[in-house]
């Protein structure tokens, strides 16, 4: 009797526990903008560890939890799967950080000579010059023609060009 009832009481207070560690912070509160200001400082600095950590009461549905996953797959970069980068773009390309990733993709991916992982994130040609060096250098193999003929442009602009375009 007083056995079963000390195992209840116990039993609750270990399932009260449970749900509360499961329960998230309201976005909007104070706790959850000092928490996220907190993963997003830890994130810049690669400090994923303590992101996961500071995360759990923000919850995976948090409404800027887009810029965490973007740091972490940042800080991953160039090993970053192209796979990974296309699911955050599906997630999160009706905001800023999908073409920032891109771009950031594109140059960590040409500096390394990944030249697969830059095609498999089949991406538009980008903007910048230098950018688009890496892209045409990445589709030499697949598209010979299109990227000599994107080089002779690049080339005949009658202004230096970036590092990333000399062996193009």
């Amino acid at each position: 009797s007083l056995s079963i009832l000390c195992r209840l009481l116990i039993g609750g207070v270990l399932l009260l526990g449970s749900a509360s560690s499961l329960a998230t912070l309201d976005p909007a509160s104070p706790e959850a903008i000092d928490t996220f200001r907190q993963a997003l400082q830890a994130a810049r600095n690669n400090q994923f560890t303590r992101v996961d950590a500071l995360q759990k009461p923000l919850g995976r549905q948090h409404p800027l939890q887009g810029y965490l996953e973007f740091h972490r797959l940042r800080g991953g970069m160039p090993n970053t799967s192209p796979n990974q980068i296309r699911a955050f773009r599906k997630t999160y390309g009706d905001t800023p950080l999908a073409d920032s990733l891109d771009r950031l993709a594109i140059g960590r991916y040409g500096a390394a000579n990944n030249w697969s992982a830059l095609r498999g994130l089949q991406t538009p040609l980008p903007v910048s010059v230098e950018l688009q060096c890496y892209w045409w250098r990445a589709h030499l193999e697949t598209r010979r023609a299109d990227a000599l003929a994107a080089a002779a442009e690049i080339w005949l602009s009658g202004h230096s060009r970036p590092d990333s375009c000399d062996p193009l």
